[in-house]
């Protein structure tokens, strides 16, 4: 599957995962634009439980994928991660024990670190090696007496299938936070749910879930409110969040690991969150647990939760306690059941998770048990059946309090075709539909509606599909003349009119040919808008078009470039800029970034451990320059998405006062990002931090980098000027191209 496909799949899996059909507020769609799937790598599944996790997370971890043999049944295990475990000096640590355990999740959604393979012994010179792995995302946990437990986390797939490294063992030390509520009161019963732990092995993210498969236990805080931290290594940095039965989640930032170190914090009065089993007409169906993603307004405070088990007693009921406040997304999953209905705030058009003590206190699910059901597609236009792409289930929410019809469809999972064109994927019994999502194709009807049975015998209807028209055209200035070079996009009658396709540049003749990847859907109407734009720019002048098309029709058109404002594409098609965009921001929010934002302010160097595609650069030395700083991972899809774009900037403006530059997080070593580099053809400079995170956690302290890709641009007095994250603009992410010939070219700008 390429990428542009998984494009359209992980697009669509937010609407379906949200309830189906309700188009997302701000700031889910922020979180897709950060998410959206790589163009290189060849496995679907890994990129996409990885994006299923990073929009949990949206917060600059890198997401484990799914392993290639779960989710395609491949069975190549070529993957190799080797390395040498050594102490502070340098000196090689022999017969230390080394573990690998690997991210498993058949359920496509969340899942459990497994131990893979036997554990082994490291060599005299410290060497350790496991071979034959799945592609797929690792822990490595290193244990050897007088040292501390280490973790190191590593991802493998087509792009990286070999990782080697050096893991630096430290003295152990422990911690202790100590907590009072708000009135100086020891309290007892707090536990930890999850850490982020950065240090010169990398960094780790540990849930609540991950902390129990890998065999770390935490006591509660005693009758003194004392909470100790297992063992970490000396000089570690932590981030901790911390639960508690009956007050709202705290988060403990930046807890260096010391021995005898200890803090102090502060809980506060929470609201105790009830989730229940819907009572069942015929057979009920128990559950003990179930895993819940909650998500505050704010995703990234204490109270957002992700990957972490509640527990439900005798009776069905389960509870949490958070922070009042607005909340905009309520989902609970469970490997064998279903559990209906998603919330989301932007679905129901309502204060139904706007959460205060004694209002909105209860949610009720229904738990539907899990079956297969199984189809086939075939395209219309030649008769073959259709191989590669994915078919989207769905069922019917009896529960759901939504704002129309179509939102009480809720996301099940989705479904690949085979080289027969035939799939399979998980449904539950009742009225059921799917959806075909495909690159390039469309399916008439647009979803399929059926009764599924209870023993996986159900056959869905045949799908059928056709293929869209390529788009071809010529750009022309005011004098007729064919223009080359110039900046020939989708823009939308919709919010995702931008995203249809990525931009392509005219060539000598003014030609250029564009095939969108999907239709998008209109959010009031919930069908299927092919009325769109497309506009095109001289990227050096002040002259522009726009052309109303269809998007399944080929009619050779002609764009005629007339004079407009530099910011004329900026401006011209303002249903793609959020409320946030255009400067309309909550007023907590607006305060919060007022503080953290770099806006006005010097930039931070990017102290980088290594360079691809250039030597050494240091933003002081750019001066004179704007800079364009794109923070990505290996394993972010959004981010290779968003490459075309980065470089026709790259190509387009360097000789012109651009300098692009491209800053890897810690996840990867500097010679598998290199490789990478080298591999998908980037052709700007790259940065990689350095193993302890430094640069970008430096960033993120600023709200900058706390999801990937991540955008900034710089001065040439060397000040930050945008950021997607604290500075309200349009879109660096979306309209980089448009944003970058206004600052340069732009003399009321200037």
């Amino acid at each position: 599957m390429n990428p542009n496909q998984l494009s359209l799949r992980l697009e669509r899996i937010v609407r379906a995962i949200q309830g189906a059909g309700g188009h997302q507020n701000d700031s889910f769609v922020i979180s897709i634009l950060r998410i959206q799937p790589t163009n290189i790598h060849r496995s679907s599944s890994v990129v996409l439980t990885g994006f299923l996790l990073v929009i949990g997370f949206v917060s600059g971890y890198a997401a484990p994928p799914a392993t290639e043999t779960e989710a395609t049944g491949k069975t190549e295990l070529s993957g190799v991660i080797s390395g040498r475990v050594l102490d502070q000096s340098g000196k090689p640590i022999p017969r230390a024990k080394a573990v690998l355990y690997q991210y498993k999740n058949p359920s496509q959604r969340f899942g459990h670190m497994v131990p893979e393979q036997s554990p082994t012994i490291t060599e005299v010179d410290g060497g350790f090696r496991f071979e034959k792995l799945a592609y797929g995302y690792y822990f490595i946990e290193i244990k050897k007496t007088d040292f501390a437990t280490t973790l190191c986390n590593r991802t493998i797939d087509e792009g990286n299938s070999s990782s080697r490294m050096d893991i630096l063992l430290k003295p152990p030390a422990i911690v202790k936070i100590e907590l009072t509520d708000e009135s100086g009161r020891p309290v007892a019963g707090a536990s930890v749910r999850q850490i982020r732990q950065r240090g010169s092995n990398g960094e780790n993210y540990l849930t609540q879930m991950w902390l129990r498969d890998l065999g770390v236990e935490i006591a509660t805080s005693d009758d003194q409110g004392r909470l100790t931290l297992p063992a970490f290594p000396e000089g570690d940095i932590l981030n901790v969040t911390i639960d508690h039965p009956s007050l709202a989640p705290i988060r403990v930032e930046d807890l260096k690991i010391a021995e005898g170190e200890s803090t102090k914090a502060v809980m506060k009065p929470g609201v105790v969150v009830t989730l229940r089993r819907a009572p069942s007409k015929g057979a009920k169906e128990r559950i003990s647990s179930a895993i819940i993603d909650f998500r505050h307004t704010d995703f990234q405070r204490p109270s957002s939760i992700r990957l972490y088990e509640v527990q439900f007693d005798h009776e069905g009921a389960g509870k949490i306690t958070v922070e009042a406040g607005d909340y905009n997304f309520l989902r609970l999953e469970h490997d064998d059941f279903y559990l209906t209905p998603t919330i989301s705030e932007e679905i129901t058009k309502s204060e139904r998770l706007k959460l205060e003590p004694g209002k909105n206190v209860e949610f009720t699910f229904e738990v539907r048990r899990k079956v297969m059901a199984r189809g086939r597609v075939i395209n219309s236009d030649t008769g073959l059946p259709v191989k590669g792409e994915s078919v989207l289930g769905e069922i019917l929410d009896s529960q759901s309090e939504v704002a129309t019809p179509d939102s009480k469809w809720s996301f099940t999972g989705w479904g690949e075709t085979d080289e027969n064109g035939e799939y399979s994927l998980p449904i539950a019994a009742g009225n059921a539909r799917v959806t075909f999502y495909g690159e390039k194709l469309i399916a008439d009807p647009e979803h399929i509606q059926f009764d599924a049975n209870d023993d996986s015998s159900t056959q869905i209807p045949e799908i059928r599909v056709r293929s869209l028209p390529t788009i071809r055209g010529t750009v022309i200035d005011p004098d007729d003349r064919p223009v080359p070079k110039a900046v020939v996009r989708f823009r939308g009658k919709t919010r995702s009119g931008q995203h249809i396709a990525n931009p392509v540049l005219t060539d000598d003749q003014g030609r250029f040919e564009l095939t969108a990847n999907y239709v998008p859907v209109d959010p009031v109407s919930k069908k299927r808008s092919f009325e769109q734009y497309i506009a095109a720019f001289d990227p050096y002048r002040p002259h522009a078009a726009k052309c109303e098309i269809r998007i399944d029709a080929s009619e050779p058109l002609v764009l005629k470039l007339e004079p407009h404002p530099f910011d004329w594409p900026l401006t011209e098609f303002d249903v793609e800029i959020s409320d946030w965009q255009r400067g309309i921001v909550p007023e907590e929010e607006g305060n919060k970034n007022a503080v953290i934002t770099l806006k006005g302010r010097p930039a931070l160097e990017l102290d980088g451990c290594g360079w691809s595609n250039s030597e050494k650069l240091c933003l002081a030395d750019l001066k004179g320059k704007y800079v364009l700083l794109d923070f990505w991972f290996i394993g972010c899809g959004p981010c290779h998405a968003d490459f075309p774009s980065m470089t026709i900037a790259h190509e387009l403006y360097k000789d012109k006062g651009l300098v692009v530059i491209g800053v890897h997080n810690n996840s990867n070593n500097l010679e598998a990002v290199r490789r990478h580099v080298n591999e998908i053809g980037l052709n700007f400079p790259v940065v990689v931090d350095q193993p302890d995170g430094r640069t970008i956690s430096s960033y993120q302290k600023h709200g900058i980098a706390d999801g990937y890709p991540s955008y900034v641009l710089i001065d040439p007095q060397g000040n930050v000027v945008l950021d997607d994250r604290t500075i309200p603009h349009v879109s660096l992410r979306g309209h980089k191209l448009e944003i970058v010939r206004k600052f340069l070219f732009d003399k009321k700008t200037n």
